[in-house]
Formats: structure tokens, sequence, C-alpha cells
């Protein structure tokens, strides 16, 4: 995940140095290959480290989701609004993203040890009847 919120944070940082339309394309593929990348990845770890049931993790990981979007979205209009700050809604979602790099490595780097035990293997039918 590391990765791909820094390629994230490259792309949306470069967006106001953008001066013409012809690189405007470029920067805004590399942006939503990251989200594609890192959307399918969170969900994947929430409902593998999850203490409650998937459904459960993966309707709060929703939730969380769309309040981030809707507070980005009035923080960007908020940011876009003032004249003084050109470009600022594009640094400070890039140093968001900066920050989840830092704390996905840390998040990654606290659960290596423990996440084969988080949740045992399904015991094979099989199995159960030896």
């Amino acid at each position: 995940m590391a990765p791909a919120f820094l390629v994230m944070a490259i792309g949306l940082a470069i967006v106001p140095a953008i001066a013409g339309l012809t690189e405007m394309p470029f920067a805004v593929s590399v942006v939503s290959a990251s989200a594609g990348v890192i959307s399918p990845l969170l969900a994947y770890w929430v409902s593998r480290i999850g203490v409650r049931s998937q459904g459960m993790e993966l309707g709060m990981q929703s939730a969380a989701v769309s309040l981030g979007l809707s507070v980005g979205s009035a923080a960007a209009g908020l940011l876009f609004g003032s004249h003084r700050l050109e470009g600022a809604a594009f640094l400070v979602a890039a140093a968001a993203m900066g920050l989840a790099a830092i704390a996905s490595l840390k998040l990654l780097l606290s659960l290596a040890p423990a996440h084969h035990e988080a949740r045992p293997a399904p015991a094979d039918e099989t199995d159960a009847a030896v």
C-alpha cells in the first residue's frame, strides 16, 4: 500500500505545477491508478485483520471512506475558494497521502508477526472426520 500512497502523493503534488492541458491526463492517470490499487488493498486488509465479522468491518470502512470524501470535498472547496493559496488543495492532499504511506508502513510492520494469528484457517471437513 505504501508505494501506491506515495505514487498518489507525487501525482497530486505535481498537479499545481502543470501548465498545459497535455500533461494533465498523465497526472490524473497516476492518481486514479493509485486509487485503483489502494481501494481493494484496504478492503483486503480490513477483512483480513478485522476482529468482528467481515461485513461489519467492511461496512465501517465504507462509512469512513464516505466521511473522508465529504470532509475532503468540503476542505478542498474552501482551499480552492482562496485565491491566495493557489494549488493548496492538491498539496494538502499530497501531504495526507504521504502520511498515509508512512502510516501504512507502520501498520504493516506491526501486523507482520501477528497477522497469521488473527484468523485461523478454516478446518477441512475431511480433517474433522479423522
